[in-house]
């Protein structure tokens, strides 16, 4: 029998709360405040009066602990509605967030020590309550960082843009949207859904190659998406427990520079209870600008093993690529230009994912879609988005469909 060790959300919430704070015993804090020496350890010492901390301006005591051990706090608020193609063939249930929706994320870190540093990140959305990051850092040097607990797995560049707070448009890029999708059921949603979060541990760093670039490394080994054959179940996923005994493992790989970044991504792991069916995950990204124009591209594919009916093992392929281009018009005001794809080949769609039933099929086993986005994103002090966007979504198998989207976005 396989030992599955279990952790709870308190657990995660207690062990974060443990390793980054220190708290002194009761008969210290009443007439004493902790520091910490040169070294680290850990020294006690009268704690210096109002008047002699004005006088002196910086006791050690005092400065030292606001300087190196540190919280952090930031949020965003966001609300968006989402119409589909108003007045226009019949559409009922093709977007499942139609309407209007919100969604709340709050980020707190505290920086322990020079080298040790923890993060904690919710939101309130569309899922209801999620912890996205809750995890402890080591920072040794820049060329090495170790992270472990809950964390966004860093696959593509679009990885660390998945905040309706930094993104240009309402809708995330196929290749990685995890809602607000047309026909999502049908399809399961895309090549990975982001943010992707898992529990696992992560080695990162980055290295000077040239003046003014970088290469950047992280691997990492995770707990890995769960399912049943024929796929994945992404909601399963969301669970902290894992579903068999067998770790997943990626990298990522990117050179950075000032105007210009390129990367490659990689991922697999198993998804089913008996570690028998192995799902692989490869991306490109490239990033550039041209003065005040910004070019995102981005290219992800997969690769799912699942059983046939007849008992064959077989596998089918999500391809997806996405592209935007945004440049201003006038002071804090966007344009947003994008097209981005998403196939699936070797597996035939229902009402509810890919299937191998041919009576619950209600598709080919190959499908297309293909989307084209024109938007408008004001930046108001750096304090709030607004962002207002038309999508056309074209499919091999399906009606078209126009999407309208309008989102405010209040940063703290």
């Amino acid at each position: 029998m396989n030992f599955k060790p279990r952790i709870s959300v308190l657990g995660y919430l207690t062990l974060f709360f443990v390793v980054t704070s220190r708290v002194a015993p009761a008969s210290e804090t009443e007439n004493h405040e902790s520091t910490f020496s040169a070294g680290g350890e850990q020294t006690s010492e009268e704690s210096p009066s109002v008047e002699e901390t004005l006088e002196t301006g910086s006791p050690k005591s005092l400065n030292d602990a606001l300087d190196e051990n540190r919280w952090s706090f930031s949020g965003h608020f966001a609300v968006s509605n989402s119409t589909v193609q108003p007045g226009g063939p019949k559409t009922d249930g093709v977007l499942v967030e139609e309407g209007i929706v919100g969604e709340v994320g709050v980020t707190a870190s505290y920086q322990y020590s020079e080298k040790i540093s923890g993060t904690f990140q919710g939101c309130y959305g569309c899922h209801g309550v999620e912890i996205e990051n809750a995890y402890g850092e080591l920072n040794l040097s820049d060329a090495l960082r170790f992270k472990a607990g809950r964390f966004t797995i860093p696959f593509g560049a679009a990885s660390q843009r998945v905040s309706s707070a930094v993104q240009e448009t309402v809708s995330k890029p196929l290749p990685y949207m995890m809602g607000n999708m047309v026909r999502q059921s049908e399809f399961n949603l895309s090549v990975i859904p982001a943010p992707a979060v898992d529990n696992g541990a992560e080695v990162s760093g980055g290295v000077e190659v040239f003046e003014g670039a970088q290469l950047r490394y992280h691997g990492y080994v995770v707990r890995g998406f769960k399912g049943f054959s024929p796929d994945i179940s992404f909601i399963a996923s969301r669970d902290f427990e894992d579903n068999n005994a067998d770790p997943a493992g990626g990298a990522r790989l990117a050179f950075e520079a000032r105007s210009w970044s390129f990367g490659f991504s990689g991922l697999q792991g198993h998804y089913d209870l008996d570690s028998k069916r192995l799902y692989q995950i490869g991306g490109f990204d490239l990033t550039f600008r041209l003065d005040e124009v910004r070019v995102r591209a981005e290219v992800a594919a997969r690769r799912t093993e699942f059983q046939s009916v007849t008992g064959r093992e077989d596998a089918f392929y999500k391809r997806s690529y996405w592209l935007q281009v945004d440049f201003p018009v006038f002071e804090g005001f966007r344009v947003v230009v994008s097209g981005d794809r998403l196939t699936v080949d070797g597996i035939n769609l229902s009402a509810g994912g890919p299937t191998t039933s041919l009576a619950a099929s209600v598709t080919d086993e190959h499908n297309r879609v293909q989307r084209a986005t024109l938007g408008f994103v004001y930046d108001y002090d750096g304090s709030a988005l607004f962002k207002i966007e038309a999508e056309r979504w074209d499919f091999s198998d399906f009606e078209q469909v126009w999407v309208f989207q309008a989102g405010v976005v209040w940063l703290f």
